[in-house]
Protein backbone atom coordinates (compact mmCIF):
# COMPACT_ATOMS: atom_id res chain seq x y z
CA UNK A 1 0.00 0.00 0.00
CA UNK A 2 1.39 3.49 -0.53
CA UNK A 3 2.78 5.80 1.83
CA UNK A 4 -0.68 7.91 3.16
CA UNK A 5 -3.34 5.14 2.69
CA UNK A 6 -3.78 2.13 5.42
CA UNK A 7 -2.63 1.82 7.85
CA UNK A 8 -5.03 4.88 8.40
CA UNK A 9 -3.44 4.70 12.20
CA UNK A 10 -0.60 6.60 13.99
CA UNK A 11 2.12 4.27 14.16
CA UNK A 12 2.10 2.90 17.86
CA UNK A 13 5.88 1.92 18.01
CA UNK A 14 8.77 2.27 15.63
CA UNK A 15 10.24 -1.28 15.58
CA UNK A 16 13.40 -0.99 13.83
CA UNK A 17 15.11 0.63 10.83
CA UNK A 18 17.50 -2.13 8.90
CA UNK A 19 19.00 -3.35 5.64
CA UNK A 20 17.56 -6.40 4.40
CA UNK A 21 18.12 -8.63 1.15
CA UNK A 22 15.44 -6.86 0.15
CA UNK A 23 16.05 -3.25 0.33
CA UNK A 24 15.98 -0.97 3.99
CA UNK A 25 12.67 -1.48 5.60
CA UNK A 26 11.33 0.66 8.58
CA UNK A 27 8.98 -1.80 10.63
CA UNK A 28 6.60 -0.10 12.71
CA UNK A 29 3.48 -1.15 14.77
CA UNK A 30 0.08 0.15 14.36
CA UNK A 31 -3.21 -1.09 15.58
CA UNK A 32 -1.14 -4.10 17.73
CA UNK A 33 0.21 -5.66 14.11
CA UNK A 34 3.50 -5.32 12.53
CA UNK A 35 4.14 -3.08 9.23
CA UNK A 36 7.48 -2.99 7.16
CA UNK A 37 7.70 0.78 4.96
CA UNK A 38 9.95 0.70 2.39
CA UNK A 39 11.39 4.38 2.72
CA UNK A 40 12.72 4.53 -0.69
CA UNK A 41 9.10 3.42 -2.64
CA UNK A 42 6.54 4.93 0.25
CA UNK A 43 4.95 0.98 0.05
CA UNK A 44 3.56 -0.32 3.09
CA UNK A 45 3.21 -4.08 3.51
CA UNK A 46 1.43 -5.57 6.51
CA UNK A 47 3.74 -8.04 7.71
CA UNK A 48 0.74 -9.68 10.38
CA UNK A 49 -2.94 -9.94 10.78
CA UNK A 50 -4.05 -10.18 14.66
CA UNK A 51 -7.41 -8.97 15.83
CA UNK A 52 -7.28 -5.21 16.17
CA UNK A 53 -9.77 -5.63 18.94
CA UNK A 54 -7.84 -7.63 20.98
CA UNK A 55 -4.82 -5.56 22.56
CA UNK A 56 -1.48 -7.38 22.98
CA UNK A 57 1.47 -5.86 22.83
CA UNK A 58 3.81 -8.42 21.23
CA UNK A 59 7.61 -6.78 21.15
CA UNK A 60 7.89 -7.52 17.55
CA UNK A 61 11.70 -8.33 16.23
CA UNK A 62 12.41 -8.89 12.66
CA UNK A 63 15.51 -10.99 11.95
CA UNK A 64 18.70 -9.32 11.04
CA UNK A 65 17.55 -10.88 7.28
CA UNK A 66 14.58 -9.67 7.67
CA UNK A 67 12.34 -12.54 6.35
CA UNK A 68 10.97 -13.65 9.85
CA UNK A 69 9.75 -12.10 12.57
CA UNK A 70 9.62 -12.91 16.33
CA UNK A 71 7.00 -11.83 19.24
CA UNK A 72 5.76 -12.11 22.21
CA UNK A 73 1.95 -14.38 22.58
CA UNK A 74 1.01 -13.66 25.88
CA UNK A 75 -1.49 -17.27 26.49
CA UNK A 76 -3.90 -18.25 29.45
CA UNK A 77 -1.00 -20.04 31.43
CA UNK A 78 1.70 -19.58 29.84
CA UNK A 79 3.89 -16.09 27.89
CA UNK A 80 4.30 -17.83 24.55
CA UNK A 81 8.02 -16.83 22.25
CA UNK A 82 6.38 -17.42 18.01
CA UNK A 83 8.71 -16.99 15.71
CA UNK A 84 6.87 -16.54 12.00
CA UNK A 85 8.64 -16.87 8.48
CA UNK A 86 7.04 -13.76 6.23
CA UNK A 87 5.99 -16.81 3.65
CA UNK A 88 4.73 -19.19 6.57
CA UNK A 89 2.55 -20.70 9.43
CA UNK A 90 3.91 -18.94 13.25
CA UNK A 91 5.87 -21.39 15.29
CA UNK A 92 5.95 -21.55 19.24
CA UNK A 93 9.49 -21.71 19.87
CA UNK A 94 9.20 -21.31 24.04
CA UNK A 95 6.67 -21.52 26.59
CA UNK A 96 7.21 -19.69 29.43
CA UNK A 97 5.50 -19.87 32.53
CA UNK A 98 6.03 -16.44 33.49
CA UNK A 99 6.23 -12.89 31.76
CA UNK A 100 8.43 -12.88 28.93
CA UNK A 101 9.90 -9.39 27.59
CA UNK A 102 12.54 -8.08 25.01
CA UNK A 103 13.40 -10.46 22.66
CA UNK A 104 16.51 -9.23 20.33
CA UNK A 105 18.29 -11.17 17.51
CA UNK A 106 21.60 -11.75 17.52
CA UNK A 107 23.26 -11.23 14.39
CA UNK A 108 23.60 -14.59 13.01
CA UNK A 109 19.72 -15.04 13.13
CA UNK A 110 20.02 -18.29 15.13
CA UNK A 111 19.39 -16.91 18.89
CA UNK A 112 17.78 -14.32 20.38
CA UNK A 113 18.19 -12.81 24.21
CA UNK A 114 15.10 -12.21 26.26
CA UNK A 115 14.06 -11.25 29.51
CA UNK A 116 12.08 -13.62 31.48
CA UNK A 117 10.85 -13.83 35.19
CA UNK A 118 11.91 -16.71 36.22
CA UNK A 119 11.78 -17.32 40.03
CA UNK A 120 9.73 -13.89 40.96
CA UNK A 121 13.35 -11.39 39.18
CA UNK A 122 13.37 -10.91 35.64
CA UNK A 123 16.64 -12.74 34.26
CA UNK A 124 18.69 -12.36 30.70
CA UNK A 125 18.13 -15.94 28.99
CA UNK A 126 19.38 -16.57 25.31
CA UNK A 127 16.75 -19.14 22.77
CA UNK A 128 18.78 -20.71 20.51
CA UNK A 129 16.77 -21.86 17.70
CA UNK A 130 18.42 -24.56 15.95
CA UNK A 131 17.82 -26.49 19.38
CA UNK A 132 14.81 -24.92 20.83
CA UNK A 133 17.01 -24.84 24.05
CA UNK A 134 17.14 -21.97 26.74
CA UNK A 135 19.94 -21.29 28.78
CA UNK A 136 20.14 -18.87 31.34
CA UNK A 137 23.10 -16.26 31.34
CA UNK A 138 21.88 -14.48 34.29
CA UNK A 139 20.98 -15.06 38.05
CA UNK A 140 20.60 -13.31 41.43
CA UNK A 141 18.31 -10.44 43.01
CA UNK A 142 18.56 -7.93 40.09
CA UNK A 143 16.20 -7.39 38.05
CA UNK A 144 16.87 -6.90 33.88
CA UNK A 145 14.39 -5.13 31.95
CA UNK A 146 15.79 -4.51 28.50
CA UNK A 147 18.29 -6.92 26.44
CA UNK A 148 20.22 -6.20 23.11
CA UNK A 149 22.39 -8.70 21.22
CA UNK A 150 25.98 -6.44 20.19
CA UNK A 151 26.64 -6.65 16.87
CA UNK A 152 29.22 -9.50 16.41
CA UNK A 153 27.43 -11.21 19.03
CA UNK A 154 29.57 -12.24 21.28
CA UNK A 155 28.01 -9.61 24.19
CA UNK A 156 24.51 -8.92 25.43
CA UNK A 157 23.68 -5.49 26.38
CA UNK A 158 21.51 -4.50 29.57
CA UNK A 159 19.91 -2.46 31.56
CA UNK A 160 19.95 -3.67 35.57
CA UNK A 161 18.69 -2.24 38.58
CA UNK A 162 21.58 -2.61 40.05
CA UNK A 163 23.24 0.90 40.85
CA UNK A 164 19.91 3.10 39.32
CA UNK A 165 19.68 1.03 36.26
CA UNK A 166 22.69 1.15 34.45
CA UNK A 167 23.56 -0.59 30.90
CA UNK A 168 25.74 -3.58 31.98
CA UNK A 169 27.11 -6.40 29.28
CA UNK A 170 27.81 -9.81 29.39
CA UNK A 171 30.81 -11.59 27.33
CA UNK A 172 29.23 -14.60 26.78
CA UNK A 173 32.43 -16.76 26.09
CA UNK A 174 33.96 -15.55 29.35
CA UNK A 175 31.08 -15.29 31.21
CA UNK A 176 31.93 -11.75 32.79
CA UNK A 177 30.27 -8.75 33.02
CA UNK A 178 31.02 -5.16 32.66
CA UNK A 179 29.43 -1.93 33.82
CA UNK A 180 29.22 0.71 30.68
CA UNK A 181 27.32 3.29 32.57
CA UNK A 182 27.46 4.69 36.04
CA UNK A 183 25.62 7.49 37.67
CA UNK A 184 28.36 9.47 36.60
CA UNK A 185 28.39 8.78 33.08
CA UNK A 186 28.92 6.91 30.22
CA UNK A 187 32.29 4.30 29.82
CA UNK A 188 32.99 3.50 26.78
CA UNK A 189 34.39 -0.02 25.90
CA UNK A 190 34.99 -1.66 22.59
CA UNK A 191 33.18 -4.76 21.91
CA UNK A 192 36.21 -7.94 21.58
Amino acid sequence: MPLGQQPSAAVDYLVAWQRTPRGERIYFESYYNLFALDPLSGQVEQLTHFDQQRPVFRAFRPSPQGDRIVYLEPREKTYDVVLQSLSGAPVTLWQSPEPVSSPSWFPDGQRLALIANQGGTPQIFVLRLDTLTVEQITSGSENYSEVVAGPTGNQIFAVSSRQNANIFAWDLAAGTETEHTSEFGLQIRPEP
